[in-house]
């Protein structure tokens, strides 16, 4: 959205809205807005000059009344006032899912019961620790509010402060973006800070207000309470919302919005944002409609009009996510004059710069163009500051914890830090070692990575034999990092080593206060899972992350929010390790389990969860074919390619384009295991475009592979619908990227080669050029036999497979003989694939006997034919019994053969009921399933 008015009425409207925005600042500052000047500030209070509409949506200010987080305020306010609980307390979300919204509520609440409530401004730590901490405070009850804790440098002496004082009624809530690092850190600073650290409690904010949320309601009594601070008439605003569930600043974004561009009684036509106007064209001519996904965007827009001034050093207008949009905007704009303004900040601006920009980069994932120019302001900025290591760890803190793409700031910010460090505090010098471990492994740098991560260890190791069983929690932890670095480089015996030592120390911990110390158990237990994978030990990789479930879900029970997406990663990870060892009736419903957990966790943070849950869906989908219930697989199949969808939609760039194309070329395989070509067409013709463009664009081995799949799956499909002449050049471009990829690629592509191979020597038969289909048929047995011998399941079936169509093939050119030796081998093959999936290759193995029953008769050995011919028959009756749709056709192909079987042996009879049932079965199938054409 481009933040443009109705151009009918935009010069009278920016007239309009700058006479609003005046009042606005009028009315607000006579309200109360102007800044406190006191030793203490209640939480309550607010803080901040207006200045421009932004302002309006101060949490400070609580123009619009708190609604919502029911059950989070109950949590809070029970954590207040319980004695034993936990002194320090964590609120996180992303901007603007209301968390300093929340933290005020709370204060105003408590503050009604007694409580003195201190928001405590950054830098101003150490007065509220000698104030309130030091000093004694009586009877009475104290919570400190601090926000934006993963930027405040003075975190680490209230809190020491606080581990001071045995007064149970103090209780400080530290508010942030994410944990990480930052907070972490400090529990390196002493051990008494560190229990407290280790006792803390988090409480995990989803955008969601309520369960249910009607963003209708909530935008409509935000609508009303901007009207009113504006002392304008409520006009008809209704919000769009059409991508994940927004954050209530978003939705309040864009109800202030829809009231600044209302009508006045002096304007002409109402207004809209130009994007809603074009979206809803039909709406009623006396309503505002704005789109909220560019709500923020207009508002900006309608700031810069009215002539509101922009001043990132003088501190914040407004919530910190718009605050740092409009740094954003200023810097994509220009640049250069961005980098001209750091000549002129001092220290304390330049740090306040820094955390905005830190901050801002947690929205930018998605959007490339303006990440690159923010980050490299960020890191010219941080060049500029001062070597003070509180300063620099600060803003190291701020930086998003999964951003590789930062991951070389984090690691020149963690150098410098290190450097100003006291070696003698060989605690902190442990913790900066093991953050600049996984930073420098983020970046690739896994030898660096491995030599932070050794002397971390060390140090760690000489702490426990120099001061005893305090410091066993940073050996362990030590002992976890280095592990997983020499598991990313390889090194399969240290890595083992790691693996056993750690979780053993991890164990022992556990043993005596298992809630403080589960969280790093689960780490160590999954490193030891991965060792044992890459030592060959499927059996206890497996029994690993079995334990590693059962620690994670002791932790969901103790704390749902904050660790309910780590069990579902560990059940989805874990359902994929049975699956590849062949145990994909045991994975199904791990993976059920896995999407039930993605879907709670989506439906309460869904901007950074439905990507999982589209893909474990996919993955389910997937488990449903392989076990031969491709009718299972359609729903979670399909609801995959929608979610991806609304991905692409509502996300800048290709970020979700290659998941999408994924996601169809799945819906795609399961329309055909059903055997509706028809629906399937136009899934996997999606899938190819979407491909081709990615690989036109950028020629990546994975992105190349991903297009010579949906070309194989298109070709499957056209040979479907009868059309192999429009099947053979897909199948043949598949083969021929595979081969290329397989050249240099062995281990990774030859499968695939196979795949192709096999696919186009059917498709040369389909044509009636069967000489020259066996040259690819033979390659693809040779192929897949290779495979085979050192393979599972899947790679014994793939060879089946092939072995079925080269003795086709050796049959369409006459040489029954020929045919039925790979043929018989083909069935030997699938009858043991059958005791251990019955399901799954039932199908198969009826489809094989009923060829080697057809190339027997065509041999001359019609005696030899009848049991196998039977036997298709018996399986295929089974089959079409419980699907009709699916298997009537196969149906008729063996009591056809079965038919020309008896003929051979001279029983008419029995002949003339096999087609009589040919007849029947036609019959019964005919209307089944509209536009199937048999495959």
């Amino acid at each position: 959205m481009d933040g443009t008015v109705g151009s009918a009425r935009s010069q009278s409207s920016v007239r309009a809205l700058r006479g609003v925005v005046s009042s606005a600042r009028a009315r607000l500052d006579a309200v109360g807005g102007l800044r406190r000047r006191a030793t203490r500030r209640d939480v309550t209070d607010s803080a901040e000059p207006a200045r421009g509409p932004a302002a309006l949506l101060s949490p400070a200010r609580a123009i619009v009344p708190f609604r919502g987080r029911v059950a989070e305020l109950d949590e809070l306010t029970t954590w207040c006032w319980a004695g034993r609980a936990g002194r320090v307390r964590l609120l996180l979300g992303s901007g603007g899912v209301g968390k300093t919204r929340l933290a005020a509520e709370l204060a105003r609440r408590l503050s009604s019961d007694g409580w003195l409530c201190v928001d405590v401004p950054d830098g101003e730590e150490a007065a509220a620790a000698e104030r309130y901490l030091r000093s004694d405070p009586g009877a009475r009850r104290v919570l400190l509010v601090l926000d934006r804790g993963e930027t405040r440098r003075g975190l680490g002496t209230l809190l020491a402060a606080l581990s001071a004082v045995r007064d149970t009624h103090v209780r400080v809530l530290v508010l942030a973006r994410e944990d990480g690092p930052w907070w972490s850190r400090r529990e390196s600073d002493s051990p008494a800070v560190r229990a407290l650290v280790e006792d803390a409690v988090t409480t995990d904010l989803g955008p969601r207000l309520t369960p249910g949320q009607d963003h209708a309601a909530v935008a409509e009594a935000a609508v009303r309470a901007f009207a009113a601070a504006l002392d304008v008439p409520v006009p008809r605003v209704r919000v769009l919302v059409r991508g994940p569930v927004p954050r209530v600043l978003d939705l309040h974004a864009a109800a202030l919005v829809g009231v600044l561009t209302a009508p006045r009684p002096d304007d002409g036509a109402p207004a809209g944002t130009g994007e809603a106007d074009a979206v809803d064209p039909a709406a009623p001519v006396d309503e505002i409609v704005v789109d909220v996904s560019g709500a923020l965007t207009d508002l900006l827009a309608l700031e810069r009009r009215a002539g509101a001034a922009s001043d990132p050093g003088a501190g914040p207008s407004g919530p910190d996510r718009i605050t740092g949009r409009r740094v954003i905007d200023e810097v994509v704009a220009a640049p250069r004059a961005a980098r001209a303004r750091l000549t002129v900040l001092d220290q304390q601006d330049s740090f306040h710069l820094a955390a905005i920009l830190a901050r801002a980069l947690h929205e930018l994932p998605d959007d490339a163009e303006a990440f690159a120019p923010v980050a490299g302001l960020l890191e010219d900025l941080v060049e500029r500051m001062p070597d003070e290591g509180d300063l620099l760890a600060a803003v190291a803190g701020a930086l998003p914890d999964a951003s590789p793409a930062l991951a070389g700031l984090r690691a020149d910010l963690l150098e410098r830090v290190l450097d100003k460090v006291d070696p003698e505090d060989r605690t902190i010098v442990t913790t900066l070692l093991r953050e600049l471990g996984d930073a420098l492994a983020d970046l690739g740098r896994r030898d660096e990575a491995l030599a932070a991560r050794q002397e971390a260890a060390d140090i760690a190791r000489a702490l426990v034999a120099d001061d005893g069983d305090r410091h066993v929690p940073d050996l362990a932890g030590a002992l976890t990092d280095l592990g997983a670095a020499h598991h990313e480089l390889g090194q399969a015996a240290p890595a083992r080593a790691c693996a056993d030592e750690s979780v053993a120390l991890w164990r022992s911990l556990a043993t005596g206060r298992p809630g403080r110390f589960l969280a790093g158990t689960v780490r160590a237990v999954d490193l030891l899972a991965a060792t044992l994978t890459a030592a060959g030990d499927g059996a206890g990789s497996l029994a690993a992350q079995e334990e590693a479930l059962q620690l994670r879900r002791t932790l969901v029970a103790r704390d749902r929010e904050r660790h309910l997406r780590g069990l579902a990663g560990a059940l989805e990870r874990f359902a994929g390790s049975l699956a590849a060892h062949g145990r994909t009736a045991a994975a199904l419903p791990v993976t059920v389990q896995a999407c039930d957990a993605f879907r709670v966790a989506a439906q309460a943070h869904s901007e950074r969860d439905v990507p999982a849950l589209a893909r474990v869906l996919a993955e389910l989908a997937s488990r449903y074919v392989e076990l031969g219930r491709p009718a299972e697989a359609l729903p979670p199949a399909l609801e995959a390619v929608n979610l991806r969808r609304v991905l692409v939609r509502d996300h800048a760039g290709d970020r979700y384009l290659p998941e999408l194309g994924q996601a169809l070329s799945r819906l795609g395989a399961v329309y055909s295991e059903l055997r509706r070509p028809q629906q399937a067409l136009p899934v996997q013709r999606e899938a190819v475009a979407i491909r081709r463009t990615l690989v036109e664009q950028d020629r990546k081995d994975g992105l190349v592979a991903d297009l010579a799949g949906s070309l194989s799956n298109l070709g499957v499909t056209y040979s479907g619908l009868g059309r192999p002449a429009e099947a053979l050049p897909l199948d043949q471009e598949a083969a021929d990227l595979r081969r290329d990829l397989a050249r240099r690629h062995p281990d990774r592509y030859l499968a695939d080669l196979g795949d192709s191979l096999s696919n186009l020597g059917v498709r040369l038969a389909e044509l009636g050029r069967p000489r020259d289909a066996v040259g690819p048929a033979q390659e693809a047995v040779h192929i897949r036999r290779d495979l085979a011998e050192a393979g599972g399941p899947r790679a014994r079936a793939d060879l089946a497979a092939a072995l079925v169509n080269l003795g086709a093939t050796y049959a369409d050119l006459g040489r029954p003989a020929e045919a039925m030796t790979p043929t018989r081998e083909a069935v030997r093959l699938r009858r043991d694939l059958v005791g251990q999936n019955p399901a799954r290759y039932l199908p198969d193995l009826a489809s094989a006997l009923s060829n080697l029953a057809a190339q027997r008769a065509d041999s001359g050995e019609a005696r030899s034919a009848l049991e196998p011919a039977l036997e298709a028959v018996r399986i295929r009756r089974e089959l079409a019994r419980t699907s009709p749709h699916r298997y009537s056709a196969d149906l008729n192909r063996s009591l056809t053969v079965l038919a020309i079987v008896h003929e051979e042996l001279g029983d008419r009879g029995a002949a003339v009921l096999a087609r009589a049932e040919v007849g029947a079965v036609s019959h019964r199938g005919a209307g089944l399933a509209p536009g199937v054409t048999p495959a």
